[in-house]
C-alpha cells in the first residue's frame, strides 16, 4: 500500500480487500515501528483530515482498481461538497498518468478553479 494510512484507514481497507485484511498484522507493526522511532505524532485518519479541510477544494485521483477506488470513493463522501473524484477506468495503481496523459489537463483546471483564476 503506497498510502500513508493510519489505523482507521487500514481497518477500512482491510474489511474490503482480503490482501489487506491478510497484511493487517504487517500494518500494526508498521505502525508500532513509527510511534517507536519518531517523536511525532501520529498522523490523523484520512476521512478526518478530509472533514477538517472540507470546505476547500479537494481533487483525489485514483486508478480504478480496488481497494484504491474503494477508499478514495469513502473520502470523498466525507466531503462531498468540496471534493472531486477522478478514477480513471481500467487503470492500476501508479498507472494513472500514463494511462490517459491527456487527461491530465483536469488537474490544472482544478488548480485554476480553486485559487479562483
Amino acid at each position: 500500500m503506497d498510502l500513508y494510512a493510519t489505523l482507521e484507514d487500514i481497518r477500512y481497507l482491510a474489511g474490503r480487500d482480503p490482501v489487506q485484511t491478510a497484511l493487517l498484522p504487517m500494518y500494526w507493526v508498521w505502525l508500532a515501528a513509527g510511534d517507536v522511532m519518531t517523536s511525532a505524532s501520529p498522523p490523523i485518519a484520512l476521512v478526518d483530515a478530509m472533514l477538517r479541510i472540507a470546505s476547500r477544494p479537494v481533487l483525489l485521483i485514483a486508478a480504478s482498481e480496488q481497494p484504491e477506488m474503494g477508499l478514495v470513493q469513502h473520502l470523498a463522501e466525507s466531503a462531498p461538497h468540496s471534493t472531486e473524484l477522478w478514477i480513471e477506468p481500467d487503470t492500476a495503481h501508479t498507472e494513472v498518468l500514463g494511462t490517459n496523459p491527456d487527461e491530465w489537463t483536469r488537474v490544472v483546471d482544478f488548480l485554476d478553479r480553486a485559487i479562483g483564476r
